[in-house]
């Protein structure tokens, strides 16, 4: 793996640095999943998160909304992809198939792992699971598919790519 990415606005930085900004706690949501990057490599990517308040779907906390599993899963697929093909080059979520095995619940500790297993072209075939941090349990499988080098706005810029 390269040991450095150019960031937006032109720094560099090595690539631990830039996953834990990626999943860092300044964007609202994901300060809600309190999540932190344990290992990054080409290889995939493994982050421990904890479900916040915001997901709280029972009065007592007992059951957190699953769509919070789902929102990690894409969002970790974003960084493991960027760490497999060594660029910032734009991304987007094209297909995302969550299965849910198990029930979250608001203050679980999770462990969520996520790869890139192949790319055809210009799509990325990605999965990843997250299971709960004490137990193991798994609790929700994913697979995705992700276009690479989309119109969308550039990392480097205030332009459409």
């Amino acid at each position: 793996m390269s040991e450095q990415v150019l960031m937006p606005g032109g720094s560099i930085a090595d690539w631990e640095t830039f996953g834990r900004l990626f999943v860092g706690s300044s964007h609202p949501l994901f300060s809600q999943l309190d999540m932190d990057l344990i290992h990054i490599s080409e290889m995939g990517v493994v982050v421990h998160a904890t479900i916040g308040e915001s997901f709280k779907v029972s009065p007592d906390g007992s059951e957190a909304n699953v769509g919070a599993l789902t929102i990690i899963l894409d969002s970790i697929f974003g960084l493991a992809l960027f760490a497999h093909i060594q660029e910032m080059n734009p991304i987007a979520t094209i297909n995302l198939k969550t299965e849910y095995v198990g029930s979250p619940s608001v203050g679980l500790e999770l462990k969520c792992n996520a790869s890139c297993f192949a790319i055809d072209g210009k799509i990325a075939r990605m999965r990843g699971e997250v299971r709960d941090m004490n137990s193991g349990t798994v609790l929700a499988t994913s697979t995705g598919a992700f276009m690479i080098g989309t119109a969308g706005p550039s990392f480097f810029s205030n332009e459409s790519a």
